[in-house]
């Protein structure tokens, strides 16, 4: 599903290709509606619910709002990584899990003094101030 989103919202060209398509898409539905409920001229609202063209519209606005949502979710996203405190701490997220899985196999294996060096890169990770 992540490469799905990353190739449908992580280019300009595919971004720009499928808002223009929906936009086509609710102007066709549009236009179809109109026609559907014109009779000689005149627009009969009472005979709305029973066109094809009102939930073709319907299903292709719930699309906008789902492209702009993911759209918006991508772009929260990739805006995260310009904090250089969202970098420290994704860093730390990604690399902890394995330094303490190291510490437990040394903590079982009784090498003590391996297990105290990693401790210190374990605090020094946390301790870690990157400068810009």
């Amino acid at each position: 599903m992540k490469q799905l989103k990353k190739a449908l919202l992580g280019t300009p060209a595919s971004r720009t290709a499928i808002s223009t398509v929906l936009t086509i898409l609710v102007g066709v539905f549009s236009g179809g509606l109109v026609n559907e409920i014109t009779v000689n001229g005149l627009l009969v609202w009472g005979m709305i619910h029973k066109t094809t063209s009102l939930y073709g519209l319907g299903v292709v606005i719930f699309l906008v709002i789902l492209f702009e949502v993911m759209k918006y979710e991508f772009d929260q996203g990739v805006l995260n990584f310009a904090s250089q405190q969202f970098c420290e701490a994704y860093l730390r997220s990604q690399m902890l899990p394995e330094l303490a899985e190291q510490n437990k196999k040394f903590l079982r294996e009784g090498r003590v003094e391996e297990l105290r060096e990693a401790t210190r890169a374990v605090n020094n990770l946390l301790n870690l101030k990157v400068e810009p």
